[in-house]
């Protein structure tokens, strides 16, 4: 039969030993089985394989005596309950032997059978209570120290006595020795401190309190921490019993809502960006057109001419930014071409100086190259202002020198070292230095992430460097950055280069006009673009009707047909937009050509005006040689 109990008995009185098995045998209802042994060495030796419920250890054996053979044993075998049996009624040796890790004591010859039982069976539980509550500590403790939050135990007098290990990950120097003062902890943690309007100091009577700091550089990379404090109550009820912090690490939360922000701020550009593109194309297209007329009907030297050069030239540079603003909200799609970026960086620092402390001075040397650059205008002119912009941010308030400098390189193997992507021949290089405050080491990782910034938020969205970054990804170069503290930085951008066979010389030439004489139909809801449209055209030879109204249009040409041999068409309009008209006209002549001419649709490209229908397709502000062009090639086609 199985034992109910396991007893280990150690007693080398063979009278004591036999009275106490007898006793045991007694026992009604319960199945035990003993081992007895002599010697306290015996005994531990047994338990080295051995197993038993409990153990009645004499406190006087041949080979240990007294408190030490209670010690010797609960150091072996602290699992198993210990009843200590001795000889002499002595109070102050039984809880001597207590306090060593024994359960009870019996004196024997002076204990009843009962007593023995009941004593064995509440140190039974005793044990198994103990170890309940220790497995259950233990996994209380190993939940504890897991949690990704930290959690700080103070007690009533303001000492820090626990903490869990992510706190310890956080403050390894501070928190070495437990407990320390509040104080302590707090002088190496916050900036200034604040024991009046501590949350410790706040007199907690229901719930919790939450309070968001972010913590001293001096650990590492800033993070933002969000403590909740609670009151614990003493075993009176009472809420002064101490606190206990919970500290949540939200520093990615927050870079993430401020990512989310920046999203919807650009998705919020590029809605606005879309509307301005619109309606400001067509204002320039009737400038730079009108322009161009002006220039054509006066005298070469008069300053007539000069005037409309010149207002034909600032619009020029407005059609630019437009396409800036548009390619900076994702608008617009990049076209790569080569281009000579000496001429874009001249332009980009005009626009600059204005934007520029005149406590900084801008110094450039733009060499004239023989080299392209596969890139886009637009792409060149937004380096040069991100990266000198930084660059004058890390100058202020005393300002400094800035300079810009271009020209051609050729790398050879040897140079190839220091880069990851680029290839052995020629390129351009494009380096700006500042005299600042230069860039902190254990930043240097960091500069070209998403959203990283060093500045206030109202300063800096932390996209200038990242944008820049990947601009010149796309252009197949490289970006590499030399930085000394309290004297500046130099960031030099290397873009392989293509040899030029044409004179790099700025400058639009006027082409050969392509004269005709056929009926075109102009729809347009803005007048301006329908005097100047047919202006163009009428001067090289067409016949043109225009029309503001899309639906009037639609009923001359369901009227008659064969009236017009090419229509042009503005795509937003009220009404009946440019597609649905386009879909109308084909339903009574499917041959008539027609040409979508639109100010900015994000909906449409080229490409997407073509599987429409639409015979080609002509950006606002369109220049004369274009829209003549175009015109030409699809009549001659037709």
């Amino acid at each position: 039969m199985k034992a109910d109990i396991n007893i280990l008995l150690v007693e080398d009185n063979p009278g004591d030993r036999d009275l106490i098995m007898e006793m045991l045998s007694e026992w009604e209802g319960v199945v035990i089985e003993i081992k007895a042994l002599p010697t306290l060495a015996e005994a531990l030796n047994w338990l080295d394989t051995g197993y038993c419920d409990l153990i009645l250890l004499d406190i006087s054996l041949p080979d240990s005596d007294g408190i030490h053979t209670v010690k010797s044993m609960y150091d072996r075998c602290r699992n198993i309950p210990i009843v200590v049996m001795t000889g002499l009624d002595d109070e102050k040796l039984g809880l001597a032997a207590i306090s060593q890790g024994a359960q009870d004591y019996l004196v024997k010859g002076k204990t009843p059978k009962q007593s023995l039982w009941r004593v064995m069976r509440y140190a039974i539980q005793r044990k198994q209570t103990e170890e309940r509550l220790r497995h259950s500590e233990t996994r209380f403790r190993n939940i504890v120290n897991n949690l990704a939050v930290g959690i700080i135990l103070i007690n009533e007098n303001r000492e820090i006595v626990e903490v869990n290990e992510q706190v310890r990950t956080w403050f390894p120097d501070v928190l070495q020795s437990l407990p320390i003062p509040c104080r302590q902890f707090c002088e190496r943690i916050y900036e200034a401190v604040d024991c009046d309007n501590c949350l410790c100091m706040t007199r907690i009577s229901d719930g919790a309190l939450s309070k968001t700091f972010t913590k001293k550089a001096i650990f590492g990379p800033e993070r933002v921490l969000k403590i909740t404090v609670s009151a614990l109550s003493k075993d009176t009820g009472e809420s002064n019993g101490g606190y206990v912090y919970v500290m949540e690490d939200i520093t990615d939360q927050l870079r993430m809502e401020t990512k989310l922000r920046q999203a919807q701020k650009m998705e919020s550009l590029g809605t606005l960006a879309g509307g301005i593109a619109h309606d400001f194309n067509n204002i320039l297209t009737a400038i730079l057109g009108y322009s161009q007329l002006i220039g054509r009907y006066t005298n070469d030297k008069s300053p007539a001419h000069r005037d409309a050069k010149e207002i034909h030239k600032a619009g020029l540079r407005a059609a630019d930014l437009v396409n800036q603003i548009l390619a900076f909200s994702r608008q617009s799609e990049k076209k790569l071409r080569p281009v000579f970026i000496g001429i874009i960086i001249k332009e980009a620092l005009k626009l600059l100086r204005s934007t520029i402390p005149t406590s900084i001075e801008i110094k450039s040397s733009i060499k004239n190259s023989t080299l392209k650059v596969l890139s886009d205008p637009t792409n060149i002119h937004q380096i040069i202002m991100n990266l000198c912009t930084n660059a004058a941010h890390a100058m202020e308030p005393n300002g400094g020198t800035l300079t810009v400098e271009t020209r051609e390189i050729d790398l050879n193997d040897e140079d190839l070292h220091q880069f990851h992507y680029l290839e052995k021949g020629p390129h351009v290089l494009l380096a700006v230095e500042d005299t600042g405050c230069g860039i902190p080491p254990e930043l240097m990782d960091s500069i070209f992430d998403p959203y990283f910034t060093t500045k206030d938020f109202k300063e800096g969205t932390g996209l200038g460097l990242a944008v820049v970054h990947g601009i010149v990804k796309d252009s197949r170069g490289e970006i590499t950055v030399e930085t000394t503290s309290g004297k500046g930085s130099r960031f030099m951008i290397y873009f392989p280069g293509e040899k030029a066979d044409t004179d790099p010389a700025p400058g639009r030439n006027d082409p050969e006009p392509y004269d005709g004489s056929e009926r075109i139909l102009f729809v347009d809801d803005e007048a301006a673009i329908l005097k100047l449209g047919a202006r163009l055209l009428e001067s090289h030879g067409y016949r043109v009707t225009t029309e503001i109204s899309s639906t009037k249009a639609l009923a001359m040409i369901q009227s008659d047909p064969e009236k017009f041999d090419l229509v042009i068409s503005d795509m937003t309009m009220p009404q009946m937009t440019g597609d649905k008209l386009l879909v109308e006209i084909n339903k009574v002549n499917p041959d008539l050509p027609l040409v979508l001419c639109t100010g900015y649709n994000k909906y449409i490209s080229p490409k997407e005006a073509a599987e429409l229908g639409f015979d080609a397709m002509i950006k606002k502000p369109f220049y004369e040689k274009d829209l003549i062009g175009i015109i030409r090639e699809i009549l001659d086609k037709k």
